[in-house]
């Protein structure tokens, strides 16, 4: 059985993800490219390595590979907009009257963001039509607060109190 590209669309919407923009400077030309993705994994602990997976037809893509480096910053619960900001190809400077910041690589991370990165690229491996960037993080940082999710379509929060009853279930299990 073959499942198209659509349909697997459909099923991988059932997973939550976290929401973060991925970002990176152009070495020769210095302009700011950046994208909206859901696909951040920690790799390895030692080095710090994480992967962002990059659709190869965005101009993200090409400055990314170019850049030798790349900035993921993690939004936050309330950042709706800022997610459909950098989803959008039809905004010519994403960036325009957002507070950022660079850290190490030169790729702007953004200053509200609920955790950031900033990666130089460790590898690049081909992903059928994404490439999979595997960073290694070379400065990072983190401030309390709740991520923005993505769930069948549409952004979700996290309950604080079922993630609370969570716990105390898992506790309890864990005990019998």
């Amino acid at each position: 059985m073959s499942i198209d590209p659509a349909g697997f669309r459909r099923i991988m919407g059932h997973v939550a993800t976290g929401v973060t923009v991925v970002a990176a400077r152009h070495p020769e030309t210095g302009r700011l490219h950046g994208l909206t993705a859901s696909s951040l994994t920690s790799v390895s602990l030692e080095p710090p390595l994480v992967l962002v997976c990059i659709q190869t037809r965005l101009s993200s893509h090409a400055c990314i590979g170019a850049a030798g480096g790349f900035s993921v910053s993690v939004l936050a619960e309330g950042h709706e907009e800022l997610s459909r900001r950098f989803a959008r190809c039809d905004v010519d400077d994403k960036f325009r009257g957002l507070r950022f910041r660079t850290v190490h690589t030169g790729a702007p991370v953004l200053e509200d963001a609920l955790v950031w990165m900033d990666c130089r690229t460790w590898a690049a491996y081909p992903g059928g039509d994404h490439t999979i960037y595997v960073g290694e993080v070379v400065a990072a940082g983190a401030r309390d607060g709740s991520p923005l999710l993505y769930h069948r379509g549409a952004y979700v929060r996290v309950s604080p109190a079922s993630a609370s009853a969570s716990v105390a279930t898992a506790v309890a299990e864990s005990r019998t």
